[in-house]
């Protein structure tokens, strides 16, 4: 267990903020953990090319009939987690995310939400896509763990995956799940996603969903939704009757730019984020 720690500990140096967090954080890392009613899993995801960082210690909450997976980073801004000094630290200040969303997931009938924001909306997108999960003979150990290897291609990516049937749970990081045991470690085949376990909590702050008004839409939607933001940045605009014509100020970042440059670039709107985990 002191091996996994400094691993952790290394891994994670080059930053103090990530540092005093995880300092914080209950560790438990035994195999013979008991799994009670609710469990928080904590991740570190790597993310090559991230615009503004390239760790993000995620958390996924699982309780008997749902899970949410969201980025510690974002939710510790939330005044919910600000009005909790017992479990998380207020004092490591603002830290800069690059996971946004949460994922949602039911148990009964099985069911998986991404939570979302598009320019000035909230969305929450039904994704009814299947993970076809095939299971190796590859064995290894993680965290104590005794690993076994899976595979899948999901959202235009290839995936793999080591799970542990010690810990009964069929979950995961982000939208995966479905294996016959909890997901420890997941990467892309190109080694640009890496998403791996580095503690469990059994005491923490419980995830509450945003009080945003969210538009229900299916997955398909979605992604044809985000084509006509990124194909036209004033879409938004025209569906609610501005004649972008008309249009004499604008301003970028609280300054005023040339109209008709901008316009005429149009390129300034809705941007799909670099090396995003689903390509489709």
């Amino acid at each position: 267990m002191m091996k996994s720690l400094k691993k952790i500990s290394k891994d994670w140096r080059g930053n103090s903020l990530y540092r005093n967090m995880l300092k914080r954080i209950l560790f438990v890392l035994l195999p013979a953990l008991c799994f009670g009613q609710k469990q928080q899993f904590i991740y570190q995801y790597d993310k090559v090319g991230a615009e503004e960082n390239s760790k993000e210690l995620m958390l996924l909450d699982v309780y008997p009939d749902r899970s949410y997976y969201y980025s510690y980073a974002e939710y510790q801004e939330d005044s919910l987690l600000q009005a909790s000094k017992k479990n998380y630290p207020a004092e490591v200040g603002a830290i800069s995310t690059f996971m946004k969303d949460f994922v949602q997931k039911e148990k009964e009938p099985e069911q998986v939400f991404l939570y979302t924001k598009v320019e000035n909306d909230y969305y929450k997108i039904k994704d009814n896509r299947k993970i076809q999960w095939k299971t190796q003979d590859s064995l290894g150990n993680l965290l104590g763990f005794k690993t076994q290897k899976a595979v899948a291609d999901f959202a235009g990516r290839k995936w793999v995956a080591w799970f542990t049937t010690d810990i009964p749970i069929s979950d995961g990081p982000y939208k995966f799940w479905g294996l016959p045991g909890l997901i420890l470690k997941i990467e892309d085949t190109e080694k640009l996603h890496h998403i791996e376990l580095v503690g469990i909590k059994n005491d923490f702050q419980e995830f509450r969903l945003p009080k945003q008004r969210y538009i229900s839409i299916s997955e398909a939607k979605y992604r044809d939704l985000l084509k006509k933001y990124t194909d036209n940045p004033f879409w938004s605009l025209q569906q609610k009757g501005v004649d972008v014509n008309q249009i004499n100020k604008v301003f970028v970042d609280g300054k005023q730019v040339d109209t008709q440059e901008f316009l005429k670039k149009g390129k300034i709107g809705y941007k799909i984020p670099e090396n995003p985990l689903e390509l489709e």
